[in-house]
């Protein structure tokens, strides 16, 4: 048989999909975008344990954490570039409440940018979107439209500064969290970062004994405090009975502004936001980008003789200067707030939402899994712990950097869900979000999928 050259012996077909091919390109532009969602999304926050056979396909296609590139989405459906489809609960973070592609919203963004954007100066439609906003919040008297959730934070903090004279903040933990992923991580230098190194206290979330400490020793000192009613900075995390109304008592007593910080919270909760959910009025509510419809938008708000503080040439906002919240994004956010205005919107999403948890909840139990479960409205918590999560410290202890038992448990979750279809979010850290674009059938096809990746995890074991 005559000898052949090595180059000419037959090849085995490697088959490189388009997603590897993308993320292979983007790795040398981009910072971050070849990691694994667990890396780009949680700053180390998230679990970053190896591959088990439990994560199938979607780890031999890419390896650990190697995300799909997205080509499209409509509805509460993604598809990626080499075609897969995934039942998407991320929603943006939280922010698509009516799904990818509502053509509500595709309808006011077109009118819109028939006209222009980019305006240095008011327009009919802002007014309109700050009539509705006003209309939804009962604490909310005026509002300021800005372009990011970061700049409505900063501004809340330099108004509660300036109403006081004072200087001190505290940021009670479980908010804040939308750093970007090079910032530290935990909460007063995610302040730092944000408020140009000014002093400030972290309190432990549902630490009522806590912050009485702290206001005992500092109350007159501290201009403002910042919370997220129901913490959604590493999980899902709601108030205990009697935080809130302690929060609001303390500053009160010493004069202090209080700070909701409903960037996730204040649509999907309730129709009025946590404050109304739970009957505690802030001074101050930051909205972020679920105002938008997901667009680049958000808001701070609360009373007048608070908001009346601001000048957009002069005043305390001075360091955001002459930013002004898109036109673009403004039309998307007053196409959002009408439907979600509609009758009956916040019932069906409700139910989704019920029909959803139960689900979830139904399977862990069948596959006698140790997990723990928590909802606010359309926002689900889910965590491989037998330990109901109460506090930001149980968290963290749960979903740490270091490879632990319930770090990997989720890690092959996520992956197992994922190569059937199911996109949910990367980590525990963040809540699993339901949309009004989602039908029974596929919170129903959820469902099942969890049942048989949960029955295989068990199959497997723990380690």
């Amino acid at each position: 048989m005559e000898n052949l050259k090595t180059s000419e012996l037959p090849q085995a077909r490697i088959e490189i999909s388009k997603s590897e091919t993308i993320r292979k390109a983007a790795a040398r532009l981009i910072p971050g975008s070849a990691a694994g969602p667990e890396d780009a999304s949680h700053s180390g926050d998230g679990p970053r344990g190896p591959a088990t056979s439990g994560t199938g396909a979607h780890a031999a296609r890419g390896g650990v954490g190697a995300p799909p590139v997205i080509a499209k989405g409509k509805g509460a459906t993604l598809t990626d570039v080499d075609g897969k489809e995934y039942i998407d609960y991320v929603c943006a973070n939280g922010a698509l409440m009516l799904g990818h592609g509502d053509e509500r919203i595709i309808a006011a963004v077109h009118k819109a940018a028939s006209k222009g954007w980019g305006f240095p100066s008011l327009t009919e439609m802002s007014v309109r979107l700050a009539e509705l906003v006003a209309g939804r919040f009962s604490s909310i008297d005026m509002v300021r439209l800005l372009n990011s959730q970061a700049d409505a934070v900063a501004g809340a903090i330099r108004l509660a500064r300036a109403y006081t004279g004072r200087d001190r903040i505290v940021v009670v933990e479980g908010c804040l969290r939308r750093a970007s992923p090079g910032l530290p991580t935990d909460q007063e230098s995610v302040l730092l970062a944000l408020d140009s190194g000014r002093p400030s206290f972290v309190v432990p979330h549902n630490d009522a004994d806590a912050a009485e400490n702290l206001f005992r020793e500092h109350g007159s000192l501290i201009a403002g405090m910042i919370v997220d009613p129901v913490a959604t900075g590493r999980g899902l995390i709601p108030p205990a009975d009697g935080f809130l109304t302690t929060l609001r008592r303390l500053c009160d007593e010493h004069g202090t502004v209080l700070i909701f910080d409903e960037s996730v919270t204040g649509f999907r909760v309730a129709p009025g936001g946590a404050a109304a959910l739970f009957e505690v009025m802030p001074d101050l509510i930051c909205l972020g980008p679920a105002l938008g419809g997901g667009l680049p938008l958000a808001a701070y708000g609360g009373r007048k003789d608070l908001m009346r503080l601001i000048s957009s040439a002069w005043g305390v906002d001075h360091t955001i200067g002459a930013s002004q919240a898109n036109a673009l994004a403004i039309a998307a956010g007053i196409a959002t707030l009408e439907a979600m205005s509609e009758p009956g919107f916040y019932e069906d999403l409700e139910a989704k939402s019920v029909r959803l948890d139960e689900g979830l909840r139904a399977a862990a139990a069948a596959a006698n899994a140790a997990t723990s479960h928590s909802r606010a409205g359309s926002l689900i918590g889910m965590s491989f712990t037998s330990e109901r999560v109460r506090t930001e410290a149980l968290m963290r202890s749960t979903n740490t950097a270091t490879p632990n038992r319930e770090a990997a448990r989720w890690t092959r979750y996520y992956h197992a869900m994922l190569d059937r279809g199911i996109f949910l979010p990367p980590a525990p850290t963040a809540c699993i979000c339901v949309s009004a674009a989602h039908t029974d059938d596929q919170i129903d096809q959820t469902i099942e999928m969890a049942h048989d990746v949960l029955r295989v995890i068990r199959a497997e074991g723990d380690e």
